[in-house]
């Protein structure tokens, strides 16, 4: 997790995850990448300014001219629609349900439960993230919608969830 996954996560935006070493699993986005790589790497001369130029260029052909065989040779900019949410913001905290202990990360990327200080993510200081019992001494960890994995009270530590244990509440 980054800060910006992290601030997605707040605004909302919900993250598709995919196992490391496997781009195969995220197909489009890894062609949208490589055709990128391949159109502007040792290209671009020059200041930023020039590079900015370059890209705006690219992501002009890309989303209006250049058609794409996933979207049945029509454009990006033809199936566009804006969202029908409003943006107002980054929220200064995150709201979860009643039945979920509410847990602010500190600087230091911990959050206390228990007495106890659990690493979490620096990733997330600042942030409050909520834990769902699991019974024993273990709860499943949240951030915004998303389940990141289990604190563990026994061992005073936070397993991260993977791709094949992202229910967390089994």
């Amino acid at each position: 997790m980054s800060r910006l996954s992290a601030w997605w996560l707040a605004l909302g935006i919900d993250l598709d995850r995919i196992d490391p070493g496997c781009p195969y699993q995220n197909g489009a986005h890894e062609r949208m990448h490589g055709d990128l790589a391949r159109d502007l790497e040792r290209r671009i001369n020059g200041d930023l300014a020039r590079h900015q130029a370059a890209l705006e260029t690219w992501r002009h052909t890309f989303n209006d001219e250049r058609p794409h065989e996933a979207l049945g040779m029509r454009c990006p900019a033809e199936i566009y629609s804006p969202s029908s949410r409003r943006y107002e913001g980054t929220p200064d905290q995150l709201d979860y349900p009643d039945d979920l202990l509410d847990r602010r990360v500190n600087a230091a990327g911990q959050i206390k439960l228990h007495g106890m200080a659990i690493a979490i993510s620096t990733a997330l200081r600042g942030w409050n993230v909520g834990l769902k019992p699991r019974g024993g001494r273990e709860y499943a960890l949240y951030f915004a919608r998303l389940c990141l994995g289990r604190v563990d009270l026994s061992t005073e530590s936070f397993h991260p969830a993977t791709n094949e244990d992202l229910r967390c509440d089994g």
